[in-house]
């Protein structure tokens, strides 16, 4: 893999020291760049044409979300992870394609995970795909969801859509289940319906959603009605309702 050359910008000169110094373990990343602002950081670009930039959102003259939705109109735009102190933006950023989102101050092992998927992403492409025709990718790709996020007291919990196995009604709240445990997310199933890729979720019940990768078994009972048993062992009823379109799905 090539160099992932890194621009860091952001108005605490503390902030930028911690991820450099955050970054200095991956030998494979390289600091090209610091900005304390955002004033000159598309000329910086066009010289040092980074892979990433860590981008602050609240700056002096500057907001990252902006510098952000300016930078997709580049021919080559670098991948963006925020880092902020500030959790209300998360929801904006993902919106606008941001490949990560670190709230401040982040820990050793959130960020290694940052580094992680960015490295995976680079080599899934074999680096001769350009950030921008990625986050072409992604825009068209927006009408579904590929991240869950559930907000709690001090902070957002980022579930990845490939990591999950299903989805159950509860109250006014539904059950995430996924590969690190189960997570309580303010929303309707059927909002969550709308915003599944059809090829890979569907509904099995009025009060459940499968993937369908994570169906491990079908079965029938005595009363002629049926149970999945997904790979995580939770089992889920299929009704009447939605029996047919199921079956269908899985070529029945």
């Amino acid at each position: 893999m090539n160099k992932i050359k890194v621009l860091i910008v952001d108005d605490e000169a503390l902030a930028r020291i911690n991820i450099r110094e955050a970054l200095e373990p991956y030998e494979n990343w390289q600091v090209v760049g610091e900005l304390n602002n955002g004033k000159e950081l598309f000329s910086v670009v066009e010289q040092t044409r980074p892979t990433v930039i860590f981008l602050d959102i609240q700056m002096p003259g500057a907001n990252g979300m902006e510098l952000a939705e300016k930078l997709m109109d580049e021919d080559q735009c670098p991948q963006i992870i925020f880092v902020t102190a500030y959790d209300e933006y998360a929801v904006n950023a993902f919106e606008l394609c941001a490949f990560d989102y670190l709230l401040k101050p982040f820990d050793d092992e959130r960020f290694m995970k940052t580094i992680q998927r960015l490295e995976s992403s680079l080599t899934q492409t074999n680096d001769q795909i350009s950030m921008k025709r990625w986050q072409k990718r992604q825009i068209n790709s927006a009408q579904y969801l590929d991240k869950i996020l559930i907000r709690s007291i001090g902070s957002i919990r980022i579930i990845a859509v490939d990591d999950v196995y299903s989805f159950h009604s509860c109250g006014n709240y539904v059950e995430v289940h996924h590969l690190e445990g189960m997570h309580l997310h303010r929303v309707s199933l059927s909002f969550l319906e709308t915003k599944l890729a059809p090829e890979d979720f569907c509904r099995v019940h009025r009060s459940a959603i499968v993937k369908l990768s994570e169906v491990k078994e079908l079965k029938i009972l005595d009363d002629n009605s049926h149970q999945l048993v997904l790979s995580n062992e939770v089992v889920v009823k299929v009704s009447a309702a939605y029996r047919t379109r199921f079956f269908d799905r899985l070529g029945l």
